[in-house]
């Protein structure tokens, strides 16, 4: 017999707060986290121009050595802070739990370095002389990099900062959890993958406990890519969810962790009890960007129904779908239609929600950060406000609020269908 899961810890940092009820705050108002972008100051040529940034930041917070710093790029720093306050929520340490049975799985980019970070590193790879590098002539007018300078140079740890599993190795050290340990590098559903592959292994008995989730830090690299295919809104106002005249999505910075463990182990410690997870499903179906297919309508449809399926309900006990909706305008058409195909036998649309006009995209965080926002709405509740985004069509198979809406929630699905092609569904229903 399968083991139950449920939800006993939450945390949350992104540009709407560096808190759960910060978070929550805003959600039930629709007030939005995206501003004009602040660092680094990008030229007037760059297509970004506002962001969903998180501000007042401090690592001691968070439990973070002002030396670690050194080594700790801010996708790191902020899993470190998610993580922190999930597990300070929870009450669980390697006290509760043997440390071998609590484990971690996060969404995450892969090599996570920064376009500054890799001028740098070439600087100094050419014995920082890059004059014969930059011109055909062997000038270098023009250019921001004087030769020969002892500050520019990179930290001599930097490769220790890049890589995909550092912010669960730093998680582990500082927490002393000795469980399975892994990354899913699938870009904007990497974290929903981290939540769904943990439910799975507690299930199954692999683990007692899990800290999953996804995190993010603003990264010029990746900006420049979703550029390159026409997936970024330069500004708030070209990027709206579900928008006809949307141009992409607005990026955003963050993380969310849940705290995952198996019910008879939570009831044991009376532990709080958020929300239970019960179904979970994600296929891939090999298309680089989201182009309003069928095929990518049908795997939207085959990952929501993989999650009913393995929660063992209907499409009709579902009271709630946390949304997608990243503002692409070919991706939100395909998402109209699955849903639409899956629930649109009823008599009123179905209420949801998107988060990304407030939060930004936050990519390999947004998956994480929407089943955060779920489980939020089954413990109170409430279906949290969307803010400002684009008109749905006149028979849209849901229905989405600017500010927060009270309603009893039993089961609700979160989706995540990425731009890579690989999409996740989530099912969480209110635990009795």
């Amino acid at each position: 017999m399968s083991r139950r899961v449920v939800v006993t810890g939450l945390g949350l940092v992104s540009a709407l707060g560096n808190s759960v009820e910060e978070n929550w705050n805003a959600l039930e108002d629709g007030t939005s986290g995206i501003k004009p972008i602040s660092t680094p100051p990008y030229p007037a040529s760059f297509p970004l121009r506002h962001a969903g940034e998180i501000t007042n930041f401090k690592p001691r917070e968070f439990g973070i050595k002002p030396k670690s710093l050194k080594v700790m790029n801010p996708t790191i720093q902020y899993a470190l802070a998610a993580s922190w306050l999930a597990l300070k929520d929870a009450g669980v340490n390697d006290t509760v739990y043997n440390p071998e049975q609590i484990g971690i799985t996060l969404g995450v980019d892969g090599l996570q370095y920064t376009a500054e970070e890799t001028l740098l590193a070439s600087y100094e790879a050419v014995g920082n002389d890059m004059g014969n590098y930059l011109t055909t002539n062997g000038q270098a007018a023009g250019t921001p990099i004087h030769t020969k300078d002892p500050n520019l140079a990179i930290h001599p740890l930097w490769p220790l900062s890049v890589l995909a599993n550092m912010a669960l190795c730093h998680i582990s050290i500082q927490h002393n959890l000795q469980g399975p340990n892994l990354a899913f590098s699938s870009l904007d559903v990497g974290g929903s993958q981290a939540i769904g592959e943990a439910f799975h292994l507690i299930r199954q008995g692999d683990c007692d406990v899990f800290i999953a989730g996804g995190s993010y830090g603003l990264n010029t690299m990746h900006m420049l890519s979703l550029a390159s295919l026409n997936a970024v809104a330069g500004t708030a106002e070209s990027g709206k969810p579900f928008g006809s005249a949307s141009k992409g999505c607005v990026p955003g910075e963050g993380a969310a962790i849940v705290v995952l463990e198996e019910l008879n182990r939570a009831r044991k410690r009376n532990a709080r009890i958020y929300a239970e997870i019960s179904g979970y499903g994600t296929f891939f179906n090999g298309s680089a960007q989201p182009d309003g297919s069928p095929a990518d309508q049908r795997d939207m449809l085959r990952s929501m129904q993989t999650a009913l399926d393995d929660a063992g309900i209907a499409p009709a006990d579902i009271d709630y779908v946390n949304t997608d909706g990243k503002g692409l305008r070919t991706g939100d058409d395909a998402e109209i239609g699955a849903v639409r195909q899956l629930f649109g036998g009823r008599s009123n649309p179905l209420p949801a929600s998107t988060c990304k006009q407030l939060t930004g995209h936050m990519l390999a965080a947004a998956g994480a950060f929407d089943a955060v926002t779920s489980i939020l709405a089954l413990e109170k509740g409430c279906i949290p406000g969307s803010g400002d985004t684009g008109n749905l069509p006149p028979d849209s198979p849901i229905q989405i609020n600017k500010k927060a809406l009270k309603k009893e929630i039993k089961y609700a699905i979160s989706n995540t269908f990425g731009l890579t092609g690989e999409n996740t569904s989530l099912v969480f229903n209110r635990y009795h």
